[in-house]
């Protein structure tokens, strides 16, 4: 799909912005972006991230799942990620 491949830089510009916020709200390794061919990522027309906050195979990663500051510093790190994205003034890169 030529627009899927079009859709390569900005989908990695959107997850780099939401991962480089994660890290900074969750002070958690930064495991980096990774690309896949993943049918949530590649049938949809604007550019999309897939988000693993935490492992729930690591006991540590599970019991911060567990609290609620966790999940709210989660959730703005991700909104914080979309906004830096979406005020970005350099698209396509």
């Amino acid at each position: 799909n030529p627009d899927l491949f079009a859709q390569r830089g900005e989908r990695n510009r959107l997850a780099t912005a939401i991962q480089t916020e994660l890290v900074s709200q969750l002070l958690r390794i930064d495991r980096g972006v990774k690309e896949s061919n993943l049918s949530v990522l590649r049938n949809t027309l604007m550019p999309s991230a897939l988000v693993e906050v935490a492992f729930i195979s690591n006991p540590t990663e599970e019991a911060l799942m567990q609290s609620q500051d966790f999940i709210n510093r989660a959730a703005l790190g991700i909104a914080n990620g979309i906004v830096a994205f979406m005020n970005s003034d350099s698209p396509g890169v």
